[in-house]
């Protein structure tokens, strides 16, 4: 690349008119830059517009960052040979306030649903025995539901749905998304990175 630098020049006129003439000398000041893009260990070649698939791929945030370090470093298997997963709180000392009233607004809330529902009731109660035999929940100890450390407690509303397609096979959604205070858990979990292809990237492939 070069660069010149030119200078304004007032010149008296050859003529007898007091009038000057003006014209732009160039400067006898040059540089040159010169840099080469070639790079050996990411073989790239000797164009600055090189382009790549990852070029419009959004990076991993520090939140995205945080997320994975926290999965790859606590996930374990438990000793019957499951896989436990870490909560990725945002905070390492996360305070959450003790929710047992909504929880419990909510649970007799469920409890008359229930009542009125009969097959829903029986739907209810053998999904949740699954969850118990398969090990995926497992019922609080008795002499922990008298604990009561600020900060460390939290409920965890449910409730049921029924497969639009599968009238009969219901899920329990567990509501993380419930609000006491103004926190909730989804609140103060990491999201992790997003693994959803883009509306624009599924449209442009049709």
């Amino acid at each position: 690349m070069r660069a010149c630098r030119t200078s304004l020049l007032a010149v008296d006129s050859w003529e007898k008119s007091t009038e000057k003439k003006h014209e732009f000398v160039p400067c006898p000041n040059r540089f040159r830059v010169q840099e080469s893009f070639l790079e050996k260990k990411q073989n790239l070649t000797n164009d600055v517009f090189i382009t790549s698939r990852e070029d419009n791929e959004v990076s991993l945030s520090c939140k995205d960052r945080k997320f994975l370090q926290i999965m790859e470093t606590e996930i374990h298997k438990n000793g019957e040979g499951n896989w436990e997963m870490p909560l990725p709180f945002r905070r390492k000392d996360p305070k959450m306030p003790n929710n047992w009233s909504q929880a419990l607004n909510r649970l007799n809330s469920l409890i008359r649903s229930l009542k009125r529902k009969p097959q829903m009731a029986k739907d209810y109660v053998e999904f949740m025995q699954k969850i118990i035999e398969k090990g995926h929940a497992s019922p609080v100890p008795t002499k922990e539901l008298t604990k009561s450390q600020s900060g460390k407690v939290w409920y965890l509303p449910h409730f049921g749905v029924y497969h639009p397609k599968k009238p009969m096979q219901i899920r329990v959604v567990f509501d993380s998304s419930a609000e006491h205070g103004g926190v909730s858990l989804n609140r103060e979990l990491l999201s992790g990175p997003d693994l959803m292809n883009s509306l624009l990237g599924v449209l442009i492939s049709f």
